[in-house]
C-alpha cells in the first residue's frame, strides 16, 4: 500500500512537471513563430539603415539624436494628459 500511494505521488508529480514543460514549448512556439514573422520587416529597416549609413550618415546621428531628446523628454503625469475631449 505504501509503494501504490508512493507512485501516485510520483506519478501526480511527473505529471505536473510535464504540464509545465508542455505549456513551456507551446509559447517558446508561438514566440518563435512571431520572430520569423518579423524578419521581413527587420530586413527591410536594416537595409534601410545600411542606406542612410552610406548616404546620409549627418541625418541617421540627426534623427537619433531627436529620438533620444523625446525619448528623455518629461512626460506630462497622467492626469494632466487628455485626448481633447474637455469637459466644462
Amino acid at each position: 500500500m505504501i509503494w501504490n500511494n508512493s507512485f501516485r505521488v510520483q506519478y501526480k508529480r511527473l505529471e505536473s512537471e510535464k504540464k509545465i514543460t508542455d505549456r513551456d514549448r507551446k509559447n517558446l512556439f508561438e514566440e518563435l513563430q512571431k520572430a520569423e514573422k518579423r524578419i521581413p520587416e527587420l530586413e527591410k529597416y536594416k537595409d534601410f539603415v545600411s542606406l542612410l549609413v552610406e548616404y546620409a550618415p549627418d541625418k541617421l546621428e540627426e534623427a537619433k539624436r531627436a529620438a533620444n531628446e523625446r525619448k528623455n523628454a518629461p512626460k506630462l503625469p497622467n492626469k494632466i494628459r487628455s485626448n481633447g475631449n474637455y469637459k466644462f
